[in-house]
This record gives structure tokens, C-alpha cells and sequence, in this order.
């Protein structure tokens, strides 16, 4: 009975997914077959990337996780297809073993120990990087692991083993056209590098910043909508700069790999919704004559089919939110999940107002987030 309900709890949650979070609108000849866009996830503790994973046949998918609760979850699921690779076993800089702790929050499980004196500085507290087991695990380089393939982009996401994983991917950086890396202000597992750290490593990569998506926690319970919440930390999203990456598709003598290396570089940046950024990077690549002008059409299409309107998008999130009420009935049975949707379609609801204010309100050339106020 158990493992019927995790199936079906599964497809209920790849389900919503579906409904609810937005996909890219790719033509079905903009990859040619036999051409793939290696995609590695480092940490792959949420199953709910399924369902991007399941939707594009010309993405080949790696996924790294040493915890077995999780690899249990990817099995289950139905998304499952045949670009799917699953090794159930950890990174680290070269091979070896290494203890893995599981917490009580699976998402939080490291090779490393928490740093329980940092962690009881916050509301969060320390429950749920309470050690649940201890298991030595086999660990070895993405670059033996991956010997045989060329990596496109990387999701890191370990908990504090990012930096020595870096080092154990030193051919596939130099191959790689970008990583998001879960990066920590603090130190929240013990003798873990830091964000400063990561960034001085990936900048002499020839890696830029392109995003940070920052998790903030709070430290006492006295605080209000105007308190600035200190940053804890962040998913940091690198693209190879520009300058980088034209220098990687001058060394390229067949025009059929440069063209295939543009449309990596801008599917991925489409992906990460850094529209205006794949559109500049677009236009300095034909400035170099690095592409015909045809190509160039192509590629630019597919960037502004993905560029919705601003009334599409308020219009859909807000059907999205009546949806969501609709389907309030399904509290009774999966409590969390319905909760955890609800204050998305409300999260993304209010945030589409405050940036439709915000970019037509202030200099469309700068964009800044308020929050430094003193008074």
C-alpha cells in the first residue's frame, strides 16, 4: 500500500508541475538528431526536475546522488525516459569514501557535519540537520565519471561540497557553458568553502554571474515587512562570459560545431529565462561572423518565442491561482504540497505586479532591488 501511494503521490506532484510551472517552446528542428546537450545534476534530491528532464529527447541527463531516499523517489516516478542517467553515488574531488550524513531534511544531507553553533543562531534552529544515519559512501571525480562525455551545463547543489567537486571537474569546466552552484554566506557545514571562495574559482574559468536567487533566514521573531532579512544563502547561476565563449567558437574549424555551440549556449540561457543576455550574446556572435545570417534568424526566433507578453504572463498565473483554489479539496490528502502551491501562485501573482510597476515606473536600463534604507 505504501509503495502504491508514493507512485501516485508522485504523479500527482509531476502533475501540478505540469500545469503550474512554465516550459520552453523549442521547434522540433532546432537540435538536429544525434545532437545533445550533456546537462549534469550534481545533488538531484528534487524529483520534480523530472519533468523538464522528460520533455526535450536532446537532452542527456546526469544525475549524482548519494542519498537513497531520493534515488527511491527518481525510480518511482513514471517521468523516467531513456536520456536518463542515475549514479547513486557522491562527487568529490578525486575517488574514494567518504562518510555521508543524512539528516532529518533530506535536502540538507552533506559530507559534511552541520555546524550546529552557526545553525542556532536562526529561527530555523537545528532539528532538522539532526543526524538520522552515517553511511560510508564511494565518491569519485565528475571527470573519471564522465570521462567519455563533453558536459554543457552543471547543477550543483551538495551542501557544502561544491568546492571540492569544482576541483574534480576541471576538463568539464573547460568544456562547460554554465553551472548554478548553491552557494553559502556562512559557514553552515563545518570547514565548507564559502561564496567568496566558489566565486574567485569560477571567475578564473572565464565564468560570469549572471543570477542569484537568495535564500534568506530570520534570527529572532521580531521583525516586519520593512526588516532586511540576512542572506544566507544563494543559488548562483554562471554563464561562460562572452568574450570566453568567442574565443571557444574561433578555435572551432567546422561551421556545423560553432552553430551547434551557439544554440547550447542560448537554449540554456533561455532556460534560466535570461532572455536579453542570450539575445546580446546572439548579437556579438554574428558581429564576429561566427554565424550566417540565416542562423542567426533561426536562433533569435527561438529566443522570442519565449518571450512572453507581459498580459500573457498575469493573465495565465492568474488562472493558475483560480486553479489552485479549485483544488482546494486536496488540502485533506496532501496538506504540504497544496500549501507549498499556494503561496507560489500568490508568491508569483504579487511578484509579476511589483515588476510590471517596477519596469514601468523606473529606468528601463537599471534595475535595482530596494532594501539598503536607513533611517
Amino acid at each position: 500500500m505504501g509503495a502504491k501511494f508514493q507512485k501516485f503521490n508522485m504523479s500527482f506532484t509531476l502533475n501540478l508541475k505540469k500545469i503550474f510551472f512554465d516550459s520552453i517552446k523549442a521547434p522540433n528542428n532546432f537540435f538536429q538528431e544525434g545532437q545533445i546537450i550533456n546537462y549534469v545534476d550534481i545533488g538531484a534530491s528534487n524529483v520534480k526536475n523530472l519533468i523538464f528532464y522528460s520533455k526535450f529527447d536532446f537532452l542527456n541527463v546526469f544525475l549524482f546522488e548519494p542519498d537513497q531516499r531520493a534515488i527511491t523517489s527518481y525510480l518511482s516516478s513514471k517521468e523516467r525516459n531513456l536520456n536518463l542517467k542515475i549514479f547513486d553515488k557522491g562527487l568529490w574531488k578525486n575517488k574514494g569514501k567518504k562518510y555521508f550524513y543524512q539528516f532529518t531534511n533530506q535536502a540538507s544531507s552533506s559530507f559534511f557535519q552541520p555546524n550546529l553553533k552557526k545553525l542556532s543562531n536562526y529561527n530555523l534552529g537545528v532539528n532538522l540537520y539532526h543526524i538520522e544515519k552515517k553511511i560510508l559512501s564511494e565518491v569519485d571525480s565528475l571527470d573519471r565519471l564522465l570521462i567519455n562525455y563533453n558536459v554543457d551545463f552543471i547543477k550543483l547543489d551538495t551542501e557544502g561540497a561544491d568546492y571540492e567537486i569544482l576541483l574534480g571537474a576541471k576538463k568539464s569546466l573547460n568544456q562547460c557553458l554554465g553551472i548554478v552552484i548553491e552557494s553559502q554566506f556562512f559557514e553552515r557545514y563545518l570547514n565548507t568553502k564559502s561564496f567568496s571562495e566558489i566565486e574567485i574559482l569560477m571567475r578564473k574559468k572565464g565564468f560570469e554571474i549572471f543570477m542569484l536567487n537568495i535564500e534568506k533566514w530570520s534570527q529572532d521573531n521580531f521583525y516586519n515587512i520593512d526588516t532586511n532579512i540576512k542572506n544566507v544563502w544563494a543559488d548562483v547561476l554562471y554563464f561562460i562570459s562572452i568574450e570566453s565563449l568567442i574565443k571557444k567558437l574561433k578555435k572551432l574549424t567546422k561551421k556545423n560545431l560553432r552553430v551547434l555551440l551557439v544554440k547550447k549556449i542560448i537554449f540554456l540561457m533561455v532556460m534560466y529565462k535570461m532572455h536579453d543576455s542570450s539575445l546580446r550574446y546572439l548579437k556579438t556572435i554574428r558581429r564576429e561572423k561566427l554565424i550566417t545570417e540565416n542562423e542567426f534568424i533561426e536562433v533569435q526566433k527561438f529566443i522570442k518565442m519565449n518571450i512572453n507578453s507581459n498580459f500573457s504572463i498575469i493573465i495565465k498565473d492568474f488562472f493558475r491561482l483560480i486553479i489552485c483554489l479549485i483544488l482546494l479539496p486536496s488540502i485533506l490528502i496532501y496538506t504540504n504540497k497544496y500549501i507549498e502551491l499556494f503561496k507560489y501562485c500568490i508568491e508569483k501573482n504579487l511578484r509579476n505586479f511589483k515588476r510590471l510597476v517596477t519596469f514601468n515606473l523606473k529606468n528601463k536600463s537599471i534595475f535595482r532591488n530596494t532594501g539598503l534604507d536607513i533611517h
